[in-house]
């Protein structure tokens, strides 16, 4: 927006907010430093939830039925390890490096998008979900709070979410219904384990049903589209 707000306050009254929805890792933010900037925004609105009108790329709740489905024969047709979407090859969070530790000690990995074998079109994901154990909802930013739509729009697939960010998951998904990288102290626990649980369809199907009775609540999303449907 610049070095000075872009318009005057109409109202002596009028509130401001400043919203963002990105990581400040790879964005200059100083212009909101200047002396023009000070004193002139009432509120925030941000991922964070210490920000005034915290915002999230999405909500999971409770289901008002709890859905059934046939867990073994979803095991059945899991036929691949784990998928990654990616269109960023420099991420903060040196994600490229983790999972190639991953890849080395033995979980084999697809990768898809930018940093990948290419774009993969929506009615090819449809396709594509079936066949994966394992997503890999990996963030970009180390940031606090920090959870995307990387996590949240894949939510009700039929894999299991393997994650990796700055956020505090136990608070802001208290459903335990995914595998946090951060309990493992090495990407080689993690290995074994992911290796483990795929060979083992009980196990796999115990923890996928834990989603049972909870959704992610679409109409809660505003203005977060399936951004990971196209990458490119």
């Amino acid at each position: 927006m610049g070095r000075q707000p872009p318009f005057k306050r109409r109202k002596p009254d009028q509130a401001w907010i400043f919203k963002v929805g990105e990581s400040p890792y790879g964005r200059d933010y100083s212009e909101y430093s200047s002396p023009q900037w000070r004193n002139q925004v009432n509120w925030s609105s941000s991922l964070n939830l210490d920000s005034d009108m915290p915002h999230g790329a999405g909500i999971i709740k409770t289901r008002t039925q709890p859905i059934v489905k046939d867990y073994d024969a979803i095991f059945d047709t899991k036929n691949e390890t784990a998928l990654w979407l990616v269109s960023n090859c420099r991420a903060q969070s040196k994600l490229d490096m983790y999972v190639k530790k991953l890849k080395d000690d033995g979980v084999d990995v697809d990768i898809y998008g930018a940093c990948g074998k290419g774009r993969v079109m929506e009615a090819e994901m449809e396709k594509i979900i079936p066949q994966y154990k394992f997503y890999l909802a990996f963030e970009n930013s180390f940031c606090s709070d920090y959870l995307t739509e990387k996590f949240f729009m894949n939510y009700n697939n039929d894999w299991i979410l393997v994650t990796r960010g700055g956020a505090d998951y136990r608070k802001v998904i208290p459903t335990q219904t995914y595998i946090n990288s951060a309990d493992f102290d090495s990407p080689a626990q993690l290995a074994d384990y992911l290796k483990d649980l795929a060979k083992d369809g009980d196990r796999y199907d115990n923890l996928l049903k834990k989603r049972t009775n909870t959704e992610l609540s679409m109409e809660l999303l505003g203005s977060i589209s399936c951004v990971n449907c196209v990458i490119g």
